[in-house]
């Protein structure tokens, strides 16, 4: 077996399976065909994706998945991906790089290394333990950086004798020389520069007797620089001066260079896209160039990385998924960990039947769709097929089934009964010119809307027999709405609460109980209690008593609520703006943010609940995420144990050691143990009767045995009678 093919074992068990993790299971689903970087080594390609890291076999062609969730990445978008020669993994994120060595697991980053920024767009392995390094600083200057003796050296603008603040890309020569294409953002000139002994030599372009364009790809040859630019020409670079080669007339028809890169035979690969906004290839031919049309293959983008494997196949890295080239034809596959074409979710809602729908836009050209999954099935209605759906949102469904959405392309709402479509378009309604802001259907599935106008107010109607009723003019804008068990009518809006029943009601800070009139989101729990999202924190309503939660009341922090769902077991669950996902369960708040749970942002921007209490969340370009929670009840006190807080620790990630924090809402038995990946104990750190309030405890990285564990990704799991909790942590030597 090669180093290569043990690299990360222990997290791709888990690759493709769902992870118990901080407060319950976690699953991701997304598109995979985003793919910024390749490697290879023995029988494995490495692909770096937008949305984790994929390990390729190409003799069993199976793919396995490493994201946040299963590993010890802290970002599932992969810049950049290298292996060296004895098959050391090394991972370029954006938010800093990793060296994969067997299970072992090392971090680098701005603040625990000599690195200058933490965005690791390229990664150029010349051994074992020397790299260069492009790393990206967005509005700073970037970076060169060399690592060799475990060491970084940055190299940039602001303090060598590189000439461009922006470095566009690196390419490295024969003998492991880097070579730079820049940018001078204060006198607009472009340029190339090369690391000659210790310090670099720059050259512009008027220097080289080039005009004075963008650079858009570098790539070596051996004895010629290459550069790819925008506007349809390559310059190429030798000891005997500079060349422009124009490739804008047929056949070529270059307009843009993609990336650029050397095969084996050292010929130039040149991945552009033509004038008609398709994707080709050009390989270097003696003097001439042969072109290459991956577009036999559906749905490719421009192309954002390209490789040669060892059998000599070519492999192109699109927005579209990857392409290979045999030699003779093209094959292709994306690296998705689901059937969805796309990451760009318009909205989340559940059914009747407790089945998950979401609206897709803007993909393979312009295409939306509407998406189905029930249980592990998947349908898909295409605008290709239906003309209806152009951009679909705010999807909701009656109890009869008839589908209802807001239609952003033309205007107007669209029904659709399984048989008949029918559209309600403002024009032909008798309804106010404006824009169609809100579509929500009551407890008997009859559509409300709201419609800002021309006159600055926000008007409200209710389809009643067939036409438009209107039910309220407002001055704010409305945000959300929801309806109470008699169909009366609940509104969020930007100048407080507005009910709609017998009469209109606002609410604002003035005459109740309201902490902020920035209300965002509502949620009616099964014991009537109207639960209410400010900008700053969270409310609650009954029977005419007020409660809030919020900095002032209660010292609670800051949290922007976008969404809110109340489940049958008390617990209210809320979607924010940078706070993650917030859990308050009528006492306490528990929060799953980027720091403690597999979630890769803090916004969340919808929320949706299924009958089975899983929370499905749209994961902003990464797919979607289903949560599990671990504890089902909350407002039973005889069958439910006393919720335990999320656990903690600092510094997390940690090297060697790091204090593991919990507080106990009551005495009694206790244990707090240290996991692997599989699930075996490593070290129990606790068992023994605890008194109620707070408790810490030490981890020094070993296992019971005394020995160092190697890094990765570990899990304190607290236990208190039948609950538990597990945090996850990441040790980084």
């Amino acid at each position: 077996m090669t180093r290569s093919t043990i690299i990360l074992c222990a997290v791709l068990l888990l690759g493709t399976v769902a992870l118990t993790a901080q407060g319950g299971e976690w699953e991701y689903f997304s598109y995979g065909g985003q793919i910024r970087s390749f490697a290879h080594h023995a029988d494995d390609v490495w692909i770096g994706t937008t949305t984790g890291l994929v390990r390729y076999d190409t003799i069993t062609q199976l793919k396995q998945f490493i994201n946040k969730s299963n590993s010890p990445l802290s970002n599932n978008l992969i810049l950049s991906v290298a292996v060296s020669p004895s098959g050391i993994l090394w991972i370029g994120t954006s938010k800093g790089l990793y060296r994969v060595e067997g299970e072992n697991w090392q971090y680098f980053d701005s603040q625990n290394s000599g690195l200058p920024t933490n965005a690791a767009r390229e990664i150029f392995c010349l051994s074992d333990t020397e790299l260069w390094l492009l790393m990206g600083n967005n509005g700073g200057n970037d970076y060169a950086c060399h690592y060799v003796g475990g060491t970084f050296v940055p190299y940039s603008a602001g303090s060598d004798p590189i000439w461009g603040q922006v470095i566009r890309g690196m390419a490295l020569d024969q003998q492991g020389v880097p070579w730079l294409g820049w940018y001078n953002t204060s006198n607009g000139t472009f340029g190339i520069s090369h690391f000659a002994d210790s310090s670099w030599i720059s050259q512009s372009m008027s220097d080289l007797g080039l005009p004075n364009q963008d650079i858009f790809g570098l790539a070596h040859d051996g004895s010629r620089l290459w550069l790819g630019t925008g506007t349809g020409q390559l310059f190429s670079i030798d000891s005997g001066g500079a060349q422009i080669h124009d490739l804008t007339q047929p056949p070529y028809n270059m307009h843009v260079v993609t990336d650029m890169a050397v095969d084996s035979q050292n010929r130039l690969l040149a991945a552009f896209r033509a004038w008609d906004g398709k994707g080709y290839l050009l390989r270097r031919q003696g003097d001439g160039w042969e072109l290459l049309d991956p577009n036999q293959v559906p749905h490719l983008s421009s192309t954002r990385a390209i490789m040669e494997d060892a059998t000599g196949r070519i492999w192109l890295g699109t927005g579209g998924g990857v392409a290979i080239h045999d030699g003779t034809s093209w094959s292709a596959f994306d690296c998705s960990n689901s059937p969805l074409p796309t990451n760009n979710l318009g909205c989340l809602t559940i059914d009747h039947q407790g089945d998950l729908w979401m609206s897709l836009h803007d993909f393979q050209g312009g295409t939306s769709a509407l998406a189905k999954k029930s249980g592990d099935n998947w349908t898909f209605m295409y605008s290709t097929e239906y003309s209806y759906l152009r951009n679909p949102h705010e999807l909701a469904f009656s109890p009869d089934g008839t589908m209802w959405f807001r239609d952003n392309y033309f205007g107007g709402i669209v029904s659709f009964d399984g048989t008949n479509w029918t559209r309600y378009h403002l024009i032909f309604q008798n309804l106010p010119e404006g824009t169609l802001n809100l579509l929500r259907l009551d407890g008997n599935g009859i559509p409300w809307i709201t419609i800002s106008s021309q006159d600055y107010q926000t008007r409200v109607y209710r389809l009643e027999q067939g036409a438009w009723t209107e039910k309220a003019v407002l001055l704010p804008g409305v945000l959300d709405m929801a309806f109470d068990g008699v169909n009366n009518a609940w509104l969020a809006t930007t100048g407080g609460l507005v009910y709609l029943g017998d009469s209109t009601e606002i609410y604002n800070t003035q005459n109740s109980g309201l902490t902020n009139n920035q209300v965002q989101c509502l949620a009616i729990g099964a014991d009537r209690k109207l639960w209410i999202g400010t900008s700053s924190g969270l409310c609650s309503y009954l029977n005419g008593v007020w409660e809030a939660w919020d900095i002032s009341h209660g010292n609670h922090p800051f949290r922007c609520f976008l969404d809110l769902v109340a489940a049958p077991d008390g617990r209210v669950w809320g979607a924010t703006q940078n706070t993650g996902l917030v859990c308050f369960d009528g006492t306490e708040f528990s929060a799953f943010m980027e720091n403690n749970s597999p979630l890769t942002y803090n916004r969340i921007k919808e929320l949706e609940l299924d009958p089975q209490g899983n929370l499905w969340m749209d994961s902003l370009g990464q797919g979607i995420i289903r949560f599990h929670p671990s504890t089902t009840s909350a407002n039973d006190p005889a069958q439910v144990p006393p919720q335990l807080p999320c656990l903690s620790n600092f510094p997390n990630p940690f090297n060697p050691s790091t204090t593991i924090r919990f507080t106990l809402p009551e005495s009694g038995p206790t244990s707090l143990g240290i996991y692997n990946l599989r699930g075996q104990l490593v070290r129990e750190l606790c068992s023994s009767n605890l008194k109620d309030g707070e408790h810490s405890y030490v981890w020094d990285g070993r296992d019971s045995r005394g020995n160092e564990v190697s890094s990765g990704v570990y899990f304190a799991r607290l236990k208190t009678g039948t609950n538990s909790r597990s945090h996850k942590l990441l040790l980084m030597k």
